[in-house]
């Protein structure tokens, strides 16, 4: 009778060389995923900055930078999500070895 930790795993091994290239592919999905944070982050707080000059400046263009807002927000949003998962794929595949 086999209790809940004495599973059977039979998952086959990684070599050396397909982990490292594994790291490698996860590490640099990170980085990208981590600038495109960065970049939607700073693109949308440029976008915050000219809603200010466009209030004062009484222009009809208020509603339609407020979508740009938005959309540049939930790209932040976006890539650190995809960054928080390429982490945790990490933690998981490595941890265990």
């Amino acid at each position: 009778m086999q209790h809940f930790g004495d599973q059977d795993h039979t998952h086959p091994e990684l070599s050396l060389t397909e982990r490292n290239r594994m790291l490698f592919v996860l590490i640099i999905l990170v980085l990208l995923f981590a600038a495109g944070a960065v970049v939607a982050l700073a693109r949308g707080l440029l976008a915050f900055s000219r809603e200010g000059d466009l209030i004062r400046g009484g222009k009809g263009a208020y509603l339609k930078r407020g979508e740009l807002q938005n959309r540049m927000m939930s790209q932040r949003v976006l890539f650190q999500a995809l960054a928080v998962l390429a982490v945790t794929v990490l933690g998981l595949l490595f941890s265990a070895h």
